[in-house]
């Protein structure tokens, strides 16, 4: 006990100076320590930390018999996924984990954070002063470790942050071989080894600081067989410790390759060493967009040398006797300095691809390892002490001079320049405790409840759902870890609804896609999934709404939408739809076996007291089996008339209406009275006219409008020209009228949503020739009108004829007269006309 006291006497000064320091860098974190009544983070809710609170709760489990090392159902359930490339950090999961049964998790988290940030000042200082044997020298180079950005500005990645075994290792295997101390080497051994169940990231970094120390060493002791007895045991030692974390992970060469490669670079940026862009008077003194390469959501800024540190490091390179010393710390951090830029270099968010960098070589080399750095600036870790060395040397340059009394002055003062210079500050990010109620919620469905999370393919999202599973532990059908391998997506891809929410894109129950919907709601149910929860506050969940057309949520706040699995299968009841969207006339319509089935055209709907739902729009538009457009028209609270449509939302009449030759109208005459509906009455029937009404119904009408210079005639529902062509094209109408050297043509087809066709009508003269072509597109309206110039024509006979062709291959379409039931090849006879002099 009395050597205790003295040496904490003898070493207060560090206690004292790094515990105030570590409370002002972290600020205000100390205080949620403590406070207990709210659910608060050092993260900014930055995602990653929700998975550090599934891997203590996972953790847990795996303590307590109920969970495998290795593998989880609970993710990516059924097929459930690999953990094996999982960035576990045991250590961080057993301090967290234990602090719980203490505090509320946030509280434990918190104190977490602060408990690395001391053990890797505390460990740096323990090596700073076995170099450097100044205590007030090792105080400044263990700050320059501890408090860097790469330490204090990591909170939600322990696994880059736990480097305290780093400077334990170094310290240990430093001292065993320069003091022929064999044991020391031994618990290096024993440290590296252990450092493989805390982070892969840290143990590369710190076996190639120890290999480069060896060589160090190399030059003066490599005729000792002792020295070579020492290395061998050394890595004969880390090998067997950590075989247990490293052999499963290189066990499978095609899955270690499937979960290093491909991933891109982040926190590559050469600026970044000399730029804290996060400091107070930096974004102060600079507008933001002067680093808008940098501000992106992977940005860190975490490798920010420090101009005090390289002139500290200046100072100690210009004193003679110094240099020397300082070279093997050089050579050793320059390594990880270039390895910290990525493959290529990149300056100010732009990358220079011709400029090759080391690990782009080391890449193909060994990728196993130098892949895995897909945040590059986790190669920082290893520069951090080969820099606090080189500055401490540089502190001690200064201190030659200085008295005995001003000495920790000085030291203070750099200390105090070197801390204001890394200063970020903390981005807290605070949980609502609403916005866990949905989970409560599924708490008394008493079922086995099996999730599907939306969205799903966004990675902040799916973090933050493992961290709602450590609530209640409800498994889900995806999941966030750190490397998922290929393979564990095939039941998602196989499965059509999550295959389509997997990509961010809605999906309901549709006429052409109702077989394939249901196929995939049995496989789900049948595989235990009960709900679906659309969380909502977060964004993005607006483009999956229409996934839930005509589904009404068991559970609803502000937060989350939670669904019941069964309740899917409303969608494809179209009873329950029509009931569901029963307010709108258009409804009735579709479900009546009427042309509007069979007609191209413009629908639209109206209600003058109620707009559209934007799913009503989605479910009508998709359902339609010729994608007929929609518009609907409504007035608002000012008696401003509303156009709403799938192409045209919010735009004029003219851009959506106007521009048709002919639209179907619906209404219900029992809620809509037209007589009061003014821009129908004065906008639209200055331009149109009803031909035809073709569903008369209490609930539903719909009648037929076209534009006022179309025959009625012309759209009429039989005719003698109304043809079934083989490729499902139908023609219902065929008329014109001659006016001067114009003849006008009228043609009302119904084509499908497959493929487009072009018609060409042709003019021959009483020998049989072709004298004039005309040719067009055929448009998906109520009628096609077409005005053929015939002023090259010759007075005389000439019969018309039309043909329906592909225009991307020109085969002519065959078809059969209805009426007559004759078949005809290419050429439809559509009569004759006699151009006399002067026409």
């Amino acid at each position: 006990m009395a050597k205790a006291a003295r040496t904490l006497r003898e070493h207060r000064h560090f206690i004292v100076v790094v515990a105030i320091l570590i409370v002002v860098m972290t600020f205000p974190t100390i205080k949620y320590v403590f406070n207990t009544d709210v659910f608060w983070l050092p993260t900014g809710r930055h995602t990653d930390a929700w998975m550090k609170f599934w891997d203590a709760w996972y953790g847990k489990r795996i303590l307590a018999g109920e969970a495998h090392f290795y593998y989880t159902d609970l993710l990516f359930y059924p097929r459930g996924v690999s953990l094996v490339y999982h960035n576990f950090s045991i250590p961080h999961m057993l301090v967290f984990g234990g602090l719980q049964a203490l505090m509320p998790a946030s509280n434990a988290y918190n104190l977490t954070f602060l408990l690395i940030v001391a053990a890797v000042t505390c460990s740096a200082y323990v090596y700073m002063l076995y170099l450097f044997k100044d205590k007030w020298v090792a105080l400044l180079g263990a700050l320059i470790i501890g408090l860097s950005p790469h330490v204090v500005g990591y909170p939600e990645h322990p696994e880059y942050r736990f480097i305290a075994t780093v400077p334990l290792a170094l310290y240990f295997f430093h001292r065993g071989l320069d003091e022929r101390r064999y044991k020391l080497v031994f618990y290096a051994a024993l440290t590296t080894g252990l450092t493989a169940y805390a982070s892969m990231h840290v143990l590369v970094c710190l076996v190639i600081m120890l290999g480069m120390l060896s060589l160090y060493f190399l030059g003066s002791r490599w005729r000792e067989a002792v020295f070579w007895a020492a290395v061998f045991s050394f890595a004969a030692t880390v090998a067997i410790i950590g075989s247990a974390r490293i052999v499963p992970m290189i066990d499978d060469a095609q899955a270690l390759e499937d979960a290093v490669g491909g991933q891109k670079e982040w926190n590559n940026d050469l600026l970044e060493y000399f730029i804290n862009a996060r400091h107070p008077l930096t974004k102060r003194l600079f507008p933001e967009e002067t680093f808008a390469w940098g501000f992106g959501v992977n940005a860190r800024f975490s490798s920010y040398l420090g101009y005090s540190v390289l002139a500290l490091i200046a100072i100690g390179f210009a004193h003679k006797s110094y240099r020397r010393r300082m070279m093997p710390w050089i050579l050793m951090a320059i390594p990880f300095l270039l390895l910290r830029l990525g493959s290529v270099l990149t300056i100010g968010g732009v990358s220079y691809p011709q400029i090759l960098l080391p690990k782009h070589y080391l890449d193909d080399l060994v990728p196993a390892v130098t892949e895995a750095f897909r945040v590059v600036s986790a190669f920082y870790l290893g520069a951090l002490i080969p820099l606090a060395s080189l500055a401490c040397f540089g502190a001690s340059a200064l201190l030659q001079r200085a008295s005995q009394s001003r000495r920790p002055l000085i030291v203070l003062i750099a200390v105090g320049v070197v801390c204001f210079e890394y200063y970020q500050p903390v981005r807290p990010g605070v949980i609502n405790e609403k916005e866990l109620a949905f989970l409560n919620w599924l708490e008394d469905e008493r079922v086995d409840v099996r999730l599907v999370n939306l969205p799903m393919n966004i990675w902040s999202h799916k973090s933050l759902y493992s961290f709602h599973q450590t609530q209640k532990g409800y498994p889900h059908a995806d999941g966030a870890i750190a490397r998922t391998l290929s393979d564990t997506l095939v039941y998602i891809k196989q499965n059509h609804l999550l295959n389509e929410w997997k990509g961010g894109r809605a999906i309901y129950c549709t006429r052409q896609a109702r077989d394939e919907y249901l196929a995939a709601l049995n496989q789900l149910a049948a595989d235990g999934f009960t709900h679906v929860v659309l969380h909502k506050h977060r964004g993005l969940d607006h483009e999956l709404a229409d996934s839930f057309v005509g589904i009404e949520a068991s559970y609803d706040d502000d937060y989350a939408a939670v669904y019941r699995l069964r309740d899917f299968r409303k969608s494809c009841d179209i009873e329950y739809m029509t009931e569901y969207f029963s307010a709108f006339p258009l409804v009735r319509a579709y479900l009546t076996p009427s042309l509007i089935h069979e007609r191209n055209g413009l629908v639209v709907s109206f209600h003058p007291s109620q707009p559209a739902p934007e799913a009503f729009i989605s479910y009508f538009s998709d359902i339609s089996s010729d994608e007929k457009n929609m518009v609907h028209l409504s007035y608002n609270n000012l008696d401003d008339l509303v156009v709403q449509g799938m192409r045209f939302l919010g735009a004029a009449l003219e851009e959506n209406v106007y521009v048709n030759n002919g639209f179907w109208f619906v209404h219900n005459p029992q809620k809509t009275d037209l007589s009061q509906a003014k821009a129908l009455q004065s906008e639209i029937t200055k331009r149109f006219r009803v031909c035809n009404r073709f569903l008369d119904r209490a609930d539903a009408t719909v009648d037929l409008y076209v534009k006022r210079d179309i025959p009625c005639e012309a759209l009429g529902e039989k005719s003698k020209y109304e043809v079934r062509y083989d490729n499902g094209v139908r023609l219902h109408n065929v008329s014109y009228n001659i006016a001067e050297n114009h003849v006008t043509f009228y043609l009302v087809w119904t084509i499908g949503p497959e493929r487009d066709y072009s018609f060409s009508i042709q003019f021959f003269d009483e020998l049989g020739q072709k004298a004039h072509q005309y040719d067009n597109a055929v448009f998906r309206d109520v009628a096609t009108v077409d005005g053929v110039d015939i002023s090259s024509l010759s007075e005389g006979a000439y019969d018309i004829k039309l043909i329906l062709y592909d225009p991307e291959s020109g085969v002519r379409e065959n078809g059969t007269v209805i009426e007559s039931d004759q078949r005809f090849e290419r050429f439809l006879d559509i009569g004759t006309i006699e151009i006399e002099p002067g026409v």
